[in-house]
Order: C-alpha cells, then sequence, then structure tokens
C-alpha cells in the first residue's frame, strides 16, 4: 500500500505500546474488514512469532460491554410486530404488510434516540406536542382514520419501552439500545478489565460512543487514534473535519495533548481524473479500461486498487464488464437483496400464481409464464419447448396440468406445480425451486457466485419467513395475499454481504467500507449528487428541527460524514479516477457529485486534476446504422431474389423501407412468433380471405345470382367462427378485442355481399374466374443481363359485365389518390407508387399466367365494403382510363426498371422509411 497508511501508523503505536507494557493493546476498529489488513501489517513487523492481539470491531466490542447479543434486522422486525400486537387494542392491529411500512422508520428513530442517549420521553411528549399543535381544532370523532392517526402518536412511547422489554428479556439488542445499555455499563466494565484499548479510525462519534471512549480515556485505558490530514482539519470551513475540529476543541483530554493522527498526505503529488459519461453502462466500460490498462502495466499493483460504488447498483453490470484477467478480486458491500435478480425471478413465480389463483379454472398467464421461463436462470431447451407450445397454439392462458405434460425438467415442473389456495405449502413450494436452483450456478463462474450469494441469503429469509408464519398463523388468520406481502417486506430488510481474498486482487467495496483503509489507485463510480453525498431525504418521525435541538445528526452532519469518507479515500492515493453519470434517469439526478466541484474549484498545488467528457454519442450511431450499404455479395443476393421471384408485397416493402426490405427478404428475419392474445389486422384479414375463399370457391366460372348470395349470407358467420378458430387456435374469441374484431369481420363480409348481391340484382353479370391464384411472369428488361421474375398470389379474379377484373383484398382504408398510373409521369421509387405496382405486378404475372390479356386492376376495401372494387385510374394511355393492355404493362416494366435498378445501384444504400410525398 502508499507509504505511511494509517494501518502502518496504528500497528507502529501497537508495537510500541507492547515494548513498554508487556502487553498488545485490544484494538477497536470501525469495522470487521479493517481487521485483516491490521493483522497483515503487524505481521510484517514481526521478526519472530507472537500471538496476535484481540482486534474487535466496534459493534463486537459495544456487544462485549453490554452483554446484550446483537439482533438482525429481520428479527427486529418480527419482534416488533409481536409486541406491536401486544400493544395495540385489537381492533387497531395492522396487517404486517401495513405495519411494515412505518415500522422501519420507527426503530430508526428508536436506534437514534438511544444511539445519542436522549430521554425517549422528552422526544416523545415533543412529537405529542407538535401533533396537538397540527390537530388544533379537529374534532376526532370525524372519521376512524384520523382517530388511528392520533392514537399513533399516543402508542409510540408504548411500542418503544415494550419492544426494549422484549429484546433486553431475550438478551437481545439493536445497535442504539446495545449502545445505550454499554454506555450505562461501560464504569462497571473498566473497572472489572486490566485491558488496554485502542480506539482507531473513528470520525463522526455518536453520544454514546463518546461517552465510553472518554470514560475509558478518564482511567487511563484507552487511547483514540483519528485519521485527518492536516489541510483538512486546519481549514474550518472544511466538512471533512468538521467531527475532528470539534473533538479537539471539546474533549479534556486534548488540551494536554495532540490528536493522533494528523498527517500531510492529503496535499502530496496526486494524478486525479474527473471522467463524466452516460448511462451505468458507460461509466463501467470506462472504469474497466482504466482497470485493463493499470492491471497490464502494473499488475503487481492490483491488490493497492480499489473500486469505490458509491451507486450499488453499479455491482454487476461492472463485474460483467471486468477484464478477464481480473481473477482475482474481494467483493466487501452489502446490496439489497430484493434488487437481485434471484429474487427479481421468485417475484415473478409469485405474480404468476396469485395471478393465476385469481382466474377461473387457475389457469396462467402466458406472459406470465414467459417471463418466468425467459429468465437466464430458468431459460433451456424445455422451458423453450412450453414456450414453442404455447405459441404455436396460440394459447394465452393454460392449467398447470397441461404445461407439466410438456416438460420432465424437475426445476420446471416445481415451477408449474399449483399453490394451495389458502398458501399452506407456499413455504416448501419455495424451498423446493430454492433447492433445484443451487445445482444449476456453478462456483467455477464469477457472475454465478454472486447469484449463489443472493440465493443462499434469499433461502434463509424463506427460511425466517416460514417459521413467523408457522407461529403467526397460531395467533391469526394469513391468506395467500397477506403471507406473500409479508415475505416481500422482510426482504427490504435484508442485505447481501460478499467475501473474496481481502487482501489478494481487486478490492470492490463501498464508501463505508473503505473506512481506516488506504489505497494507491482509486476508482468511484456514481459519484453524483444523490449519491454521494446522499442528500437530504431521510425517513424519521422526528422533524429536522427537532433533531438540532436536540442534538440529532441533520443532513449537514450526514454531508459531514460522507464528505469525512471521500477524502480519507484521496488522502493517501496517487491516482484517483472521479467516475460520475451525465444522465438523468427517473429521479435521479445527473449533477456530478460537489466534492468533484470543490476539487476543481479549490485544487491544491501539487494535485494533477484533469476533467474529461466521455459521450456515447448513442443518438449519432443509431442514425448511421439507418444505411446499409450494398456489398458485391449482397448485390449477388439480390438478383438471385430477383431471379426466382419479386412478390407484390417484396415491391411494398421496398418502397416503403429499403431497410425492412433487406431485413426481410434478403436476411430472413421475420418477426418473432408470440402468442397473438388479441387478433392482429394480418390475421383478421386471412380468416376474411379465407371465408370469401369457402364461400366462391364451389362457384367458381359459374354467374352469380341473387340465391348464391341468399345462401351465402346465411352461411358465412358458421364459416367465419371456424376459420376464426383454425387460425386464432386456442385464443379466446369470447371476450374483449377479439369479439369486436370477430363482430368487425361478421360486419364487413356481410356488407360487402349484400352490396355484390345488389350488383348483380341490379342486372350485372359477375363471374369468379380464380381464387387465391399463385402466378408468376418473367419481365422483358434489356438493361439487365439476369433474369428478373415476378410473383404471387392474387386474391381475386372475376369478370364483370365482360372486363376481367384482377383484384386484391385489403383490411386497411385505401386512398383512391395512390391508385392512379400516369404514363407521362416521370416514375420514381417512392411511396406514392407503392400500391400502383403491387396491383400491376399482379395484373402483369396474370397477363403471362391466365389466357386473360386486358384488365382492370383494383383493391377490394373491406374497411369500406359498399365501396366495391376501386379501380386503378390510367391516365394519358390511349385506349382506357382503367382498362390495362400491353401499352401499360411497357409503362410498368419502365417503372419496375428504375425500381430494380435502384435496388441493384452500389451507390444507394438501403435507408430507413422513405418519407411520404405530397399529394
Amino acid at each position: 500500500m502508499a507509504a505511511n497508511t494509517f494501518l502502518q501508523l496504528l500497528s507502529a503505536e501497537m508495537f510500541t505500546h507492547r515494548e513498554k507494557t508487556g502487553e498488545w493493546p485490544v484494538v477497536i476498529l470501525p469495522s470487521k474488514r479493517a481487521k485483516i489488513f491490521l493483522l497483515r501489517e503487524l505481521r510484517s513487523n514481526c521478526q519472530t512469532p507472537v500471538f496476535a492481539p484481540e482486534i474487535w470491531s466496534v459493534e463486537e466490542f459495544i456487544s462485549k460491554v453490554s452483554g446484550a447479543n446483537p439482533i438482525e434486522e429481520l428479527n427486529l422486525l418480527l419482534e416488533f410486530y409481536n409486541v406491536y400486537q401486544s400493544v395495540t387494542n385489537h381492533e387497531n392491529i395492522q396487517d404486517f404488510s401495513f405495519f411494515a411500512n412505518w415500522a422501519p422508520t420507527a426503530l430508526a428513530d428508536f436506534n437514534e434516540i438511544d444511539r445519542y442517549l436522549l430521554n425517549p420521553d422528552a422526544i416523545f411528549d415533543y412529537l405529542k406536542a407538535i401533533d396537538d399543535i397540527k390537530k388544533w381544532g379537529a374534532n376526532p370523532d370525524d372519521t376512524p382514520l384520523l382517530k388511528r392517526y392520533l392514537n399513533f402518536w399516543n402508542q409510540l412511547p408504548k411500542y418503544y419501552y415494550a419492544l426494549k422489554e422484549r429484546l433486553l428479556h431475550l438478551n437481545l439488542a439493536y445497535q442504539g439500545l446495545a449502545y445505550r445499555r454499554a454506555s450505562e455499563q461501560i464504569n462497571a466494565f473498566a473497572a472489572n478489565t486490566d485491558a488496554h484499548f485502542f480506539f482507531a479510525g473513528f470520525n463522526a462519534l455518536n453520544a454514546a460512543e463518546e461517552r465510553i471512549i472518554k470514560s475509558l480515556m478518564e482511567v487511563g485505558k484507552a487511547q483514540i487514534f483519528f485519521d485527518i490530514d492536516k489541510t483538512l482539519f486546519a481549514d474550518k470551513t472544511h466538512d471533512a473535519g468538521l467531527f475532528l475540529r470539534r473533538y479537539a476543541t471539546t474533549w479534556p483530554q486534548f488540551r494536554t495533548q495532540s490528536m493522533n493522527f494528523v498527517t500531510n498526505e492529503f496535499s502530496q503529488h496526486k494524478e486525479i481524473n474527473c471522467l463524466g459519461t452516460t448511462g451505468r453502462i458507460g461509466q463501467v466500460k470506462i472504469a474497466s479500461q482504466i482497470l485493463n490498462e493499470w492491471v497490464q502495466q502494473n499488475p503487481e499493483r492490483l491488490s493497492k486498487t480499489a473500486v469505490v460504488l458509491a451507486d450499488e447498483s453499479l455491482l454487476q453490470p461492472l463485474l460483467a464488464a471486468l477484464p478477464s484477467h481480473i481473477e482475482t478480486l474481494n467483493i466487501t458491500m452489502g446490496l439489497p437483496l430484493e434488487k437481485s435478480s434471484v429474487v427479481q425471478l421468485f417475484k415473478d413465480i409469485l405474480r404468476m400464481q396469485l395471478a393465476a389463483k385469481q382466474r377461473k379454472g387457475g389457469s396462467i398467464y402466458h406472459r406470465d409464464l414467459l417471463r418466468v421461463l425467459s429468465h437466464n436462470f430458468i431459460s433451456g431447451k424445455q422451458a423453450n419447448n412450453i414456450l414453442q407450445y404455447l405459441t404455436e397454439n396460440n394459447i394465452a392462458f393454460c392449467n398447470s396440468n397441461r404445461l407439466l405434460q410438456r416438460t420432465e425438467d424437475p426445476l420446471l415442473r416445481a415451477i408449474l406445480t399449483d399453490i394451495e389456495p389458502n398458501g399452506s405449502n407456499l413455504p416448501a413450494y419455495l424451498t423446493t425451486i430454492i433447492n433445484l436452483l443451487k445445482p444449476t450456478l456453478s462456483v467455477e463462474q464469477r457472475e454465478s457466485r454472486l447469484q449463489l450469494s443472493y440465493l443462499f441469503e434469499f433461502a434463509r429469509v424463506v427460511a425466517k419467513w416460514s417459521e413467523y408464519l408457522e407461529t403467526a398463523q397460531q395467533q391469526i388468520t394469513l391468506d395467500i395475499d397477506q403471507a406473500i406481502q409479508i415475505l416481500k417486506q422482510l426482504l427490504k430488510t435484508v442485505t447481501v454481504s460478499f467475501e473474496g481474498e481481502p487482501l489478494e486482487g481487486l478490492q470492490i467495496m463501498g464508501i463505508l467500507e473503505s473506512r481506516t483503509l488506504d489505497f494507491e489507485r482509486v476508482l468511484v463510480l456514481g459519484l453524483n449528487e444523490g449519491k454521494l453525498p446522499a442528500g437530504k431525504s431521510f425517513n424519521s418521525f422526528i422533524p429536522h428541527d427537532v433533531k438540532r435541538e436536540r442534538g440529532l445528526p441533520t443532513y449537514r452532519e450526514k454531508d459531514a460524514i460522507f464528505s469525512y469518507h471521500f477524502y480519507h479515500l484521496l488522502q493517501r492515493a496517487k491516482h484517483v479516477d472521479l467516475i460520475y453519470n451525465l444522465d438523468t434517469e427517473g429521479f435521479e439526478s445527473a449533477e456530478r457529485s460537489r466534492f468533484i466541484t470543490q476539487l476543481l474549484f479549490d485544487p491544491s498545488p501539487n494535485h494533477q486534476i484533469t476533467e474529461h467528457i466521455f459521450n456515447t454519442f448513442v443518438e449519432a450511431k443509431a442514425e448511421a446504422r439507418q444505411e446499409i450499404f450494398k456489398t458485391p455479395a449482397l448485390i449477388s443476393q439480390l438478383k438471385q431474389l430477383l431471379a426466382h421471384g419479386l412478390s407484390p408485397s417484396a415491391v411494398d416493402t421496398y418502397l416503403r423501407s429499403p431497410k425492412e426490405f433487406y431485413k426481410q427478404y434478403l436476411l430472413g428475419l421475420r418477426p418473432e412468433d408470440e402468442v397473438e392474445e388479441n387478433i392482429a389486422a394480418n390475421t383478421l384479414g386471412t380468416i376474411i380471405h379465407n371465408v370469401f375463399e369457402k364461400l366462391y370457391e364451389p362457384y367458381l366460372n359459374q354467374v352469380l345470382t341473387t340465391d348464391f348470395y341468399d345462401k351465402a349470407l346465411a352461411l358465412f358467420p358458421e364459416l367465419l367462427q371456424k376459420e376464426a378458430e383454425i387460425l386464432f387456435k386456442e385464443g379466446d374469441l369470447a371476450f374483449g378485442q377479439n369479439f369486436l374484431e370477430i363482430s368487425f369481420a361478421r360486419t364487413t363480409i356481410k356488407s360487402y355481399l349484400e352490396a355484390e348481391r345488389a350488383l348483380v340484382a341490379a342486372g350485372n353479370t359477375l363471374i369468379i374466374r380464380l381464387l387465391e391464384q399463385k402466378l408468376s411472369a418473367d419481365l422483358s428488361v434489356p438493361e439487365f443481363d439476369f433474369p428478373v421474375r415476378v410473383s404471387g398470389k392474387v386474391d381475386r379474379i372475376d369478370e364483370l359485365n365482360g372486363i376481367i377484373r384482377v383484384l386484391d383484398y385489403k383490411t386497411g382504408r385505401v386512398d383512391r389518390n395512390y391508385l392512379k398510373f400516369d404514363a407521362a409521369a416521370q416514375h420514381e421509387a417512392n411511396l406514392k407508387e407503392s400500391k400502383v405496382l403491387q396491383l400491376l405486378t399482379y395484373a402483369f404475372a396474370a397477363a403471362s399466367g391466365t389466357p386473360f390479356k386486358t384488365f382492370e386492376a383494383g383493391i377490394i376495401s373491406l374497411r369500406s365494403p359498399k365501396e366495391g372494387a376501386i379501380v386503378l385510374q390510367l391516365k394519358n394511355f390511349a385506349a382506357s382510363d382503367s382498362l390495362i393492355d400491353p401499352t401499360v404493362f411497357d409503362q410498368y416494366q419502365q417503372a419496375m426498371t428504375y425500381v430494380i435498378s435502384e435496388m441493384l445501384n452500389p451507390e444507394i444504400p438501403f435507408t430507413a422509411d422513405r418519407k411520404k410525398e405530397k399529394k
């Protein structure tokens, strides 16, 4: 580590004390982590084997003095609920899910009251008086809600004393209670011990800690070693030295002796890089690059390097982005279990099961199941088989028995097993899934080790939750919803601590875990306002003014604490990288931390500070990707497509979006199949097409009469239902949007048949010649030295009063202005010619593949069926304004030549959607 580190200075003092007294001092540190590093320093200075000194964390020391065992936050919440139930009137007892919304705030306030040795009655009376002022003139009989609110402040002191009594009876204590008891018993403890204590590395002491340390110092049984730089200590306006300056002037011990250790390390030469970038991924990518270069140049310094995460959510992205050659690392930070991907999986599983319980028949919704089976812990061949089964059969809701028949995988079968209606098997259900998940995670992989830590912690929570449910069910009746709410609330109280090789490899930690430690290179990620410092938002029932008056820490003191930790990180470091986010994400600020601003505006003469902004230019890259350039191989593939057959749909796609044409017809990328909950437009169009085909097919080449239409009008509803069931498979047609779509189809078909019946009844002769006919034809294009073919399936060719019509059904609206073909116009590849070229392609193929040589071409818009066929209008052609003959086909081939030439032009890339031209 860097020269003259705090732990090196402390170890020297320990050896000096041992030489004078013959005994090691007992060392008290702010955290357990520093113990291992201190032992390493002592070991490196020992010439012969010696017994190691006792080194305790402050929590361990407080526990020894108080005689009470620390209670976990999870158990504390459960004990508090038991106390709450015993103190509160039965009619006012809230469910655990409601209780857990306010209980952590109350517990935090109890903790602060005890840590700062305040009189609880004075605080609670103060809060009650404030509330009395707020409700001045209110009628307490107004509403039950108001009554409960007013009663809460009367009950709060009862909760405090009852909880205290309960915990001490069990020989347990939350942190503040343990501190209060230790401060009360410190004199007795001091009288009964011969040990000498070194308190080392502390900064902001609470009132209980101050009393304990001062009491031991007064009887000559303790010394305290702070760690502050002279520059920060001497500057009376600098928050980093706020608390130590206060101790230096108020503690009697420092009136006659100097404070240890006040060093001069911060003002030494340092390279400090302030790096702004966009998003979390941008931050971890920059950190990864810095670490990669640093470790390659200085592999022996990896263990002297720390990555400090001001934003804990950066941990998993960071682990994924770390260079592969950094194999050894040590993670020492607590992460909320609730935010882990493991817990998210179980939340998704429970959401799926709860939703199924609320449905008639207990069917599982396919999207809930997709969310579970797509999780990276679950996804695999058998999971894909289930999803494929749902997709192929268009099953939106499916009961678990059908799904269980599709897999033999034990994990999937466990997930799909039904939960009992009352939730009695819920703990066993979750435990089974946990046990089946464990073998799927490899301890050899870094990411899997992380997830295993989450899984084991989740298993511990489930076990405690199960015990609590067994006890609670003896007193009250809990339904499945309440049981799951209790589990969710418990998860909010749990953090997961990670361990690795503490003395080797890269050190990854939170800001609090860095106390007493010094590193040569430090990277701080997520250094934004609201992250470091944390800001002004603190959940508490105690108002800010009351806190100030009673000596409780406010946001000002909290900011000073973070300021000390931040500057301590920099104190002995030689290379510092401060990385912050430039993007505003949700409610998170994009403002860099005030600590960066402070460094930039008040630099030390020996600090080499640089500032860089790394912009990922996402928008510019996205724009650049809109153009796909045509390589020789791509042009060769295009020629193969043209020789095989260019469909009218392909022509339409190209004219709308060349890039989409490239994706669909050259890359073969089609929209992924998925369960169709609501009938899509193309599915509805296919259903209507099929109904018309079934109705007309028996009457091909016959003159249609009103009798035919009468039969068709009576027959089509049944046909429509059958076709819908065939195409929509097991989708629900009886309710919601699907019911409306089928009703629309029924109305559309009926209106069209009635309109055509009226046409026939008026004396017009109508004959259906072909239906759903596949046709193809070769274009005659001298400019190309390779064959070009067009092909497609025409919906209908009929004959009306002797005129052959090539017709295309469209479920959408049709703009007549786009159904015009002008011989005198300059043809271009644009949206305006899209529908025209589609129709002419059908007609051109029909002229080659049928005995008919002249046609009309048109569209039947099913959105306006009474209009009948909207026929393509021809302009500046000698023969007719609608009848297509060889002269029209000549113009069509010229237009297609222009389109195909553009397709093959290597200078014109495939672009995104074309802009619509004005009519």
